[in-house]
């Protein structure tokens, strides 16, 4: 969606064949011709995108909206010192952040560990990560894989823990293994199904996702056992069915070292 709306704001009038070949070859995004279709429909359906007679251009209504968002979000930004989320700076402090779909829900999570951060100021240079099926990882975009390069040259060393041993999950532990540590879990210490969470110094970080949205990556994930079986465009519905998410930040010294051992043992010393 990102590079969409970058390459059509840098091309205004710009054909949906042409915006398909820069997309592939200067973005090196592996999207089909239809699948890029779906998403220009969603984005005029957001009104977002305009298209006029075969040619994309942004909607000017939401680029005003865009504008107006940053001038409050600066001016509050401006009042508050901390970060853009009330980080739970007391042991024992909880905070919930709601979304309404995988897609705001993962922009929000990056959000918040972005904020931890820069919150501990980098002290921190570890972090655990266990999720019961590698979502995340299964995308084979660049950008993807820079981002998780850049976290690794920021001296932060991060050990990913998957609780389900299927193709999907195997294919992405062996695309990242280099990039930093992953692990299959061969037993059950959290949720099989549907639950991420992260523990960076006292934070903690997880997330339960919907009954409907685990049973569907529960079905996506346990059906596919080739590469030519994978269809991306299933993974792009999943992450935009509106259902209620919610993440739990808090600081609990306590816990985050019990969960920390709890992945642990699933790492080479």
């Amino acid at each position: 969606y990102n590079a969409v709306a970058e390459v059509v704001s840098e091309l205004p009038g710009i054909s949906v064949c042409d915006l398909h070949e820069k997309l592939r070859k200067q973005r090196r995004i592996k999207i089909t011709l239809q699948h890029l279709y779906r998403i220009i429909n969603k984005m005029v359906d957001g009104q977002i995108l305009l298209k006029e007679k075969g040619k994309l251009s942004l909607n000017r209504l939401w680029l005003g909206q865009i504008r107006i968002f940053a001038e409050i979000a600066s001016k509050n930004l401006e009042k508050r010192q901390d970060t853009t989320i009330g980080l739970p700076l007391r042991e024992g402090q909880v905070i919930l952040l709601g979304a309404d779909s995988l897609t705001t829900m993962q922009a929000l999570w990056y959000h918040t560990l972005a904020s931890l951060y820069e919150h501990l100021g980098g002290k921190e240079k570890e972090v655990f990560k266990y999720y019961s099926h590698a979502w995340w990882l299964i995308n084979e975009s660049e950008e993807a894989t820079a981002f998780f390069k850049r976290i690794r040259e920021r001296g932060v060393h991060c050990s990913w823990l998957f609780g389900n041993d299927t193709y999907l999950d195997r294919t992405a532990a062996q695309r990242n293994k280099d990039i930093f540590d992953v692990a299959i879990a061969d037993r059950s210490v959290f949720p099989t199904e549907g639950y991420n969470l992260n523990v960076y110094g006292d934070y903690v970080v997880e997330c339960v996702f919907p009954s409907m949205i685990s049973k569907h990556f529960a079905l996506l994930f346990s059906k596919i056992s080739s590469g030519k079986e994978f269809d991306p465009e299933l993974l792009e519905d999943i992450a935009h069915l509106k259902a209620h998410y919610t993440i739990k930040l808090q600081r609990n010294a306590k816990l985050a070292a019990e969960l920390k051992a709890k992945m642990k043992q699933f790492f080479k010393a």
